[in-house]
């Protein structure tokens, strides 16, 4: 790679005839040395480094979203369970135990157990 930016120069003094042998070369191995030492990016990497941070930011946009609206729908739900709570009659429970305790209490009003009944 070196050579060929080397030979490069050269080609491109060789024409100039106003350069002496010694500024010929000493200008075409000047050139050649300023253009090997420098550092260049490349355009794919600074082209593929914004495609990923925008797709990174798509990506982080989109999980965040579905977060939101999964929180939302967990709200939604729970309210939704806590009004059908709310406005649910007691007397549609129909728990045994506890209906057991309610006439329980009924036949006795103190809520204390006969000893006859132990």
């Amino acid at each position: 790679m070196c050579n060929l930016i080397l030979l490069d120069y050269i080609d491109r003094n060789y024409y100039d005839g106003s350069l002496t042998d010694e500024e010929f070369f000493s200008n075409s191995f000047r050139d050649a040395a300023d253009r090997i030492m420098t550092v260049t990016k490349s355009p794919w990497i600074s082209a593929m480094t914004t495609i990923a941070i925008v797709f990174g930011v798509v990506i982080l946009a989109m999980l965040l979203f579905v977060w939101w609206r999964h929180a939302k729908n967990q709200k939604n739900l729970e309210a939704k369970r806590t009004a059908e709570m709310l406005n649910t009659p007691l007397e549609k429970f129909d728990d045994v135990e506890i209906e057991t305790l309610a006439k329980k209490y009924q036949d006795n009003p103190s809520g204390q157990q006969d000893e006859n009944k132990k």
